[in-house]
């Protein structure tokens, strides 16, 4: 839609609707958008007007391959809240998803953005999500990597 949600100043929530499927996407990052009481309490009233919550949290962390507990147990509790997948961002690596109840959670999808250099193992990983009338959502997985010419290319996870 071209707008913003979640950043300095901007609201940490914003609804649309795709292809008639009503949609609300969350910023949780303590530091910018409150606190995780706050963002479950956006997961519950979204949950009332959409199908389908999508959480988006930025963890600061840096560079690492370790998530600490209360974060993952924070990204469970938007689960349950409601949310039908949770989006990790902030770590370099990407994790393997962790499913609960309904919903999905990536703690981390990777790094898209740095390096450049050609490998054989996967840099991120790239979602697929498909959302029908019911707010059912199906999920797809790419593994992105670097070519030769330092470009992102995507393969299917095997």
């Amino acid at each position: 839609t071209g707008e913003t949600f979640g950043g300095d100043g901007a609201e940490p929530s914003k609804k649309i609707v795709l292809d008639g499927i009503p949609v609300t996407f969350v910023h949780f990052r303590e530091s910018k958008t409150g606190t995780p009481e706050e963002t479950i309490s956006l997961i519950r009233e979204a949950k009332e007007v959409s199908r389908t919550v999508i959480v988006y949290t930025a963890y600061d962390t840096g560079i690492s391959a370790k998530l600490s507990q209360e974060r993952q147990e924070v990204a469970r509790q938007f689960i349950e809240a409601g949310a039908t997948l949770v989006i990790g961002s902030g770590l370099m690596l990407p994790f393997e998803y962790e499913t609960v109840g309904d919903g999905r959670i990536y703690h981390s999808l990777g790094n898209f953005w740095t390096g450049g250099e050609p490998t054989d193992e996967a840099i991120g990983l790239a979602l697929r999500l498909s959302i029908d009338e019911g707010g059912q959502v199906t999920f797809g997985e790419e593994n992105v990597f670097f070519n030769e010419e330092g470009k992102i290319i995507f393969a299917p996870k095997e």
